[in-house]
């Protein structure tokens, strides 16, 4: 598999914390395949939905505030001092709305995703460290978005297998519980393939 890691971002490239991070959880037994960050542009604007949504709010409550103040909308002056109060709140909340994807952009610089030969694993490096992982062969992997620069996002999903009991008293033959994401990894089709390419522990 070394010719399929060759362009990929080794763990030397990331952040010191991250890199710690991840030499500290990964087991002896297992052998880290790849290792990279989210593109932080691509990571944040997965919410732009939240710009314009931010958007609409703060035109909203800037336009009613600016009616009670220049006098058009006489019917609200009796209760000035009330929708004033609730025009700075929503003010606010639209900002902070509108902010969220310029959030997302930081906080990718402090995300990385690893593929070992047992797991996939998100960690992140926040307040407090936090680390999402799941062993390979209980995961369902597909690709969601793909752009044209190559860029996409990765689902994975958590497959737990429910025993006999459980299946003859009507339920599926298997539940999903939990997902998480790679998202915004620059060449998203070379870690389709990779994990294609990871061989089962019986072969």
């Amino acid at each position: 598999m070394n010719n399929l890691r060759s362009n990929t971002t080794f763990l030397q490239d990331l952040p010191e914390r991250l890199r710690s991070h991840i030499e500290r959880i990964v087991g002896e037994e297992e052998e880290i395949l790849w290792v990279a960050q989210p593109i932080p542009w691509a990571y944040g604007m997965q919410h732009k939905s939240h710009l314009w949504k931010g958007l609409l709010v703060v035109v909203i409550a800037a336009l009613v505030m600016a009616g009670i103040y220049t006098n058009k909308l006489d019917v609200l002056q009796q209760h000035f001092n009330n929708i004033l109060a609730a025009g700075i709140m929503s003010l606010i909340a639209g900002l902070c709305v509108f902010a969220h994807p310029f959030r997302e952009i930081c906080t990718a610089r402090k995300v990385a995703y690893a593929l070992t030969t047992k797991r996939a694993i998100k960690v992140t490096d926040g307040k407090r460290e936090s680390v999402v992982w799941c062993p390979l062969p209980l995961l369902i992997n597909r690709v969601l978005q793909q752009n044209e620069d190559g860029s996409g996002n990765l689902l994975f999903e958590n497959v737990f297998l429910l025993n006999n009991e459980d299946i003859s008293q009507g339920h599926p033959p298997y539940l999903l519980k939990g997902e998480f994401r790679f998202c915004a990894i620059s060449n998203i089709s070379e870690l389709d393939n990779l994990l294609n390419e990871i061989p089962d522990d019986d072969d």
